[in-house]
């Protein structure tokens, strides 16, 4: 009789499994996520675990709980009850990746995945997955070959072509990269995206007025704007233009970008300008600025990255994770360059995916007594250590991101010593001989504020107006001759 009681005990889960999927389509996904749960709590009937598992996935994805949701498909696609339920699965880890933002899983799971075996309708993002973890290990063919099945009508169609332009531009093919950055242009997204890669294809093979050109398509409403008004100074500088290099930078001053943008980078710029228009006073005082926002925070990099330099300290990352996004302290470190650390895509992704986490966790606590003391308090289980993990890789790659800025701080500081020499040099052998022998004189004149065939021109009275950002033109003639 005992066989008897096992077909029995399968056909109670099968009823129980049935149930619980009626919930789930009733719209009731609380009480279809206990039914699923009590029955792989149970171990009864393993032959439906990947059924149970999936309607877990999927009934927590009703209830907005994407995080944990991911964790019963991933089981699912390691251990599929069938093709179908497999490919499931795979669709909906590709949502949640949508929803978080973090690829991390899919980059994972995509090497142990059979490409002929994709589904459809998670083709394009397994593919832009695929793509970013070849880039990571520097496969840049690879990359690539990802990056081109993307389709371009796909939500990250825009975002593939243009890693695809990048990709070019390390492989020094920038011609072909080009052809990429017009294909992102006539998308019609991302287009300000399109025209910086464009400018910056064409200022490294010297086209400084086409890349001037392409600079100055990003729209004053893109997050980009900044950067592309001061790539544009250096453009303008080199076509000898220093009026129009130093009008570029008096936009970066407005305080819409003072306030939120930190670009060391164009104090030093505006401290070479003055250099070339022999105007020593006025590049000095440049570099007194660029000394002002580098040093504190260079030392205050410095500092937050010296305990987690040693094996023991990246063990303990989490630490510079909860240190810099939830402890409160005194920092030079103000809002500016947090948002500049956070330009980096894995830490921002990272940051982002922790705060849903932790919205998983109020939500849980919001649920019903009977469903939060029992899949409550295994979800919470696992968000807790998945927080953990989290936190940990955010500290990672916010120390890296430290590093880097601190890197790139103290080559500023080090081009700012060699321009000072420079000053110095300039004052002692005198003006004549810097400017070849010619007579050294003061050349001072006001601008005509007339209007011409391109634009009309007033006095700037320290006052920003947001249609004149990136028209601001000095008329300096400068002291050399």
């Amino acid at each position: 009789m005992l066989w008897m009681f096992g077909a029995a005990l399968a056909a109670d889960c099968g009823d129980d499994l049935e149930r619980a999927q009626a919930r789930l389509r009733a719209r009731k996904p609380l009480a279809a996520t206990l039914g699923a749960f009590e029955l792989l709590e149970s171990g009864a009937c393993p032959e439906h675990d990947g059924a149970a598992r999936l309607l877990m996935g999927r009934g927590l994805l009703a209830l907005d709980l994407p995080h944990s949701a991911q964790h019963y498909f991933l089981e699912v696609v390691t251990d599929p009850p069938s093709e179908r339920a497999a490919e499931i699965a795979v669709v909906r880890l590709v949502q949640i990746a949508e929803l978080t933002g973090d690829d991390d899983l899919l980059m994972r799971l995509v090497p142990a995945m059979d490409e002929r075996d994709w589904p459809e309708p998670a083709r394009d993002h397994l593919h832009y997955a695929a793509g970013s973890r070849a880039w990571q290990q520097g496969e840049l063919s690879e990359a690539r070959r990802h990056f081109s099945q993307v389709s371009p009508e796909s939500a990250l169609g825009s975002r593939a072509l243009y890693s695809e332009g990048v990709a070019l531009v390390e492989q020094g093919r920038l011609k072909s990269a080009a052809k990429e950055f017009v294909r992102v242009g006539r998308l019609g997204y991302h287009d300000d995206w399109a025209a910086l890669g464009m400018g910056r294809v064409y200022y490294g093979i010297g086209r400084y007025d086409l890349a001037g050109h392409w600079f100055e398509q990003v729209p004053v409403t893109s997050d980009q704007f900044a950067e592309a008004r001061f790539e544009n100074a250096w453009s303008s500088f080199m076509q000898n233009d220093p009026n129009r290099a130093l009008g570029e930078l008096l936009t970066l001053k407005a305080p819409g970008y003072a306030d939120t943008v930190y670009q060391p980078e164009a104090a030093l710029l505006e401290s070479i300008v003055w250099y070339s228009l022999c105007e020593w006073e006025a590049s000095r005082a440049s570099l007194d600025v660029l000394d002002a926002a580098v040093r504190p925070v260079h030392e205050a990099l410095d500092a937050a990255i010296r305990p987690y330099a040693s094996d023991e300290g990246r063990r303990i990352a989490g630490e510079a994770y909860r240190e810099w996004f939830v402890d409160d302290h005194d920092t030079a470190l103000d809002r500016a360059v947090f948002l500049r650390l956070l330009q980096d895509r894995s830490l921002f992704s990272s940051v982002e995916h922790i705060d849903r986490v932790e919205g998983e966790r109020e939500r849980i606590s919001q649920q019903k007594s009977l469903w939060r003391d029992s899949v409550g308090v295994r979800l919470l289980e696992r968000l807790d250590r998945d927080q953990r993990r989290l936190e940990r890789k955010a500290g990672l790659h916010l120390l890296r991101r430290m590093a880097e800025l601190d890197g790139t701080l103290r080559d500023l500081m080090g081009q700012a010593d060699m321009v000072r020499y420079e000053l110095l040099r300039a004052e002692r052998e005198g003006l004549e001989d810097l400017a070849g022998g010619g007579e050294v004189f003061e050349a001072r004149v006001d601008p005509d504020y007339a209007v011409d065939a391109t634009r009309v021109m007033w006095p700037f009275n320290g006052e920003f107006w947001e249609d004149e950002l990136g028209g601001y033109v000095y008329a300096e003639h400068g002291s050399c001759r």
